[in-house]
């Protein structure tokens, strides 16, 4: 993760620096003057009433001086609650760029710089200018960072490229003040050790801004899309349906779950410590599972990780509990007001989705990767123990069968890896590639092996503009092949239309098993 280790330095850097937009005018402020200011009002009571307005502190004052400074965008504080740390998101001023864009994009630095540099640069891309309005570096570092470090072709202008260079270091509470300070519909986070395809993107962006009621989607690798699947609890009575996931590899949310979560972590009297490891409560607090993709990112790693190692794995796994007792305690006070859900039925949240690479366009099947599993329980602070008792259930091919051959291989535009259901196809078992826009096409090709060349034989292939609508393709299937796999396409209508599905007519005895799928 890119948020830094858990330490401080003995002293604070001397000075902060703060790009002032395209003057490029350095403000400066000295970090030792505004620690000073805090001494007096650290130990400020945090929780006020929620129909007052909270004072100011000097500490506030000093901070956000800082963040105009960056910002060139001075406005007057509105606070609507307090919080035991020492910063507040409200004290950021907002971008107000005239880019038709709604979304601000958040990375975190710690110790990955020059992974940052190139993530900023991808995101400034030509092809995202219609989707985010704003990229916010966030430098926990005590190292300042200005717009001058990055790359002279970073294709964003200073009033575009924001950085906030931290007083200290928030660790993951950062990514929620910054989304906060945002004036977007929707903020997408990711850490500094993953570069997020501009197709991805473009798709996360696509699929949110069609969300109703407002929601979040994680990009997860497989072995943490695993863990977030184990990790589902479930209580009809009390209605409670969360689930956890990280938001490092890449997350799209609504900025108003933002808010909502801030004010759930007031409500619960959240520590300065449980803000920061903020990650841990987010998804939990939520009490209804997010969308998950398998992820397609890329690795970059460098630098130092925070959570690595078994002290990260403990802290992980305390403040994942102190989740799950918030979440009680929220319950139990009737906070929640989402409808209830079954237990038995795997939240739609959950099938199978991947984007594609090479080309905007989301895959999703129902096709099983796991067996069913029990996820109800008494109480929040049972996830991991449930987790635990999940995972001695599944056979060890099960959890390398997911590991390895997750819906990702599908569209990744490569035929070296595959797609491959955990069990023989089952009737109405179907597999879609959503376009994001209607479009016509030519057809529909798949790479797949020969038993799973004879399971499309018995597929209908059905098109829509809406998802609701269907039209069934007339014209039959045709494979070629070398005995080991086959290439089989299928013309599809010549009227646009966004949706291409195939779906099973029949059980059959073998397993779907796709190296490459796409349309024409």
């Amino acid at each position: 993760m890119g948020v830094g280790a858990e330490r401080r330095p003995k002293k604070p850097h001397p000075t902060a620096y703060a790009e002032a937009g395209p003057t490029r005018h350095r403000c400066r402020l000295t970090i030792d003057y505004m620690l000073t200011l805090s001494v007096h009002v650290r130990d400020m009571p945090s929780i006020l009433q929620r129909r007052c307005r909270p004072p100011i502190s000097l500490t506030v004052l000093a901070i956000s001086i800082v963040l105009a400074c960056v910002l060139q965008d001075w406005h007057p504080l509105r606070l609507k609650w307090a919080f035991r740390t020492r910063y507040h998101p409200n004290e950021i001023p907002v971008h107000a760029a005239n880019i038709p864009a709604d979304t601000t994009a958040i990375v975190l630095n710690w110790s990955r710089f020059s992974n940052v540099r190139r993530i900023a640069k991808l995101l400034c891309a030509p092809e995202l200018a219609g989707v985010f309005q704003t990229v916010l570096i966030w430098n926990n570092h005590p190292k300042p960072v200005f717009y001058e470090d990055f790359d002279d072709d970073i294709g964003c202008l200073p009033s575009r490229l924001h950085i906030v260079n931290s007083p200290e270091n928030l660790y993951f509470q950062a990514r929620f003040m910054a989304c906060m300070s945002a004036n977007t519909t929707f903020c997408y986070t990711q850490d500094d050790d993953y570069l997020v395809l501009p197709e991805t993107l473009q798709s996360l962006h696509a699929r949110i801004s069609e969300s109703n009621p407002p929601q979040a989607i994680h990009l997860l690798p497989p072995h943490e899309r695993l863990s977030s699947e184990l990790r589902y609890i479930c209580n009809e009575d009390r209605g409670m349906h969360a689930s956890f996931a990280w938001l490092g590899h890449g997350a799209i949310l609504h900025r108003s779950l933002v808010e909502q979560f801030l004010e759930l972590m007031h409500l619960v009297n959240a520590t300065e410590e449980q803000l920061k490891m903020a990650d841990n409560y987010f998804s939990i607090l939520s009490n209804w599972p997010p969308e998950l993709w398998f992820d397609q990112g890329i690795e970059l790693g460098g630098g130092q990780a925070f959570t690595v190692g078994s002290e990260g794995e403990l802290r992980n796994r305390k403040h994942i509990t102190y989740a799950g007792a918030f979440l009680d305690s929220l319950l139990d006070t009737e906070r929640d007001v989402k409808p209830k859900r079954r237990c038995d039925v795997q939240p739609p949240e959950f099938i199978g989705r991947a984007p594609c690479i090479g080309r905007v366009c989301l895959l999703e099947t129902s096709v099983q990767t796991l067996p069913s599993l029990a996820h109800t329980v008494e109480s929040g602070i049972d996830m991991l123990a449930n987790e635990e008792r999940s995972l001695a259930l599944l056979h060890g091919e099960v959890v390398d069968n997911y590991l390895t051959h997750p819906p990702s291989n599908a569209v990744d535009a490569g035929q070296a890896s595959s797609f491959r259901s955990l069990l023989v196809g089952k009737k109405d078992d179907y597999m879609m590639l959503d376009i994001l826009s209607p479009k016509v096409a030519a057809g529909m090709t798949w790479l797949v092996d020969e038993a799973t060349a004879l399971l499309l034989q018995r597929c209908t292939y059905e098109s829509s503009i809406d998802g609701k609508q269907w039209s069934t393709t007339r014209a039959d299937l045709a494979c070629i092949g070398d005995g080991s796999l086959f290439r089989c396409a299928v013309p599809t209508p010549v009227t646009p239309a966004r949706y291409f599905r195939v779906r099973l007519q029949e059980d059959v005895m073998d397993r779907w098993t796709v190296y490459d799928v796409r349309l024409l």
